[in-house]
């Protein structure tokens, strides 16, 4: 019975470990030499989606988790409507886009490798055209 008991638990911390070191993200990757066709793969790997550049989807992805409706949870008096954005001194995409890129207390910094300046600028035409 001790026998039995034990080669399940080697077993069984044998399967744990291995899917421990073994379910990285980096190794579930098919090589391409598997795939049938891999020029298709790479051309929908790099081909943009629709709303990509879209300032509302980049706006969701981005924003909408702190600013949801043009609010702000962070800082309820620092909203994304065209009265507290023109108190504030910002009237422009670019005001925007530097906000982004150096924000005040609370905000989330976003890089030029984290966000791109065009997807900064679709962002802000966004924001003002929607608050």
């Amino acid at each position: 019975m001790k026998k039995s008991c034990w080669g399940m638990t080697t077993t069984l911390a044998v399967c744990v470990l291995l899917c421990i070191g073994g379910c990285k993200e980096d190794q579930k990757k098919e090589p391409l030499s598997a795939i049938s066709d891999p020029v298709a793969v790479e051309r929908q790997n790099t081909t943009p989606k629709p709303g990509d550049n879209d300032g509302q989807a980049l706006f969701q992805k981005h924003c909408a988790v702190c600013h949801p409706g043009g609010g702000n949870i962070i800082n309820p008096s620092k909203t994304l409507d065209g009265e507290t954005l023109v108190a504030n001194g910002i009237t422009t995409v670019g005001d925007i886009v530097d906000n982004v890129r150096q924000p005040g207390p609370g905000m989330t910094r976003f890089s030029k490798d984290q966000l791109s300046d065009r997807e900064a600028g679709r962002i802000a035409e966004y924001i003002l055209q929607s608050y």
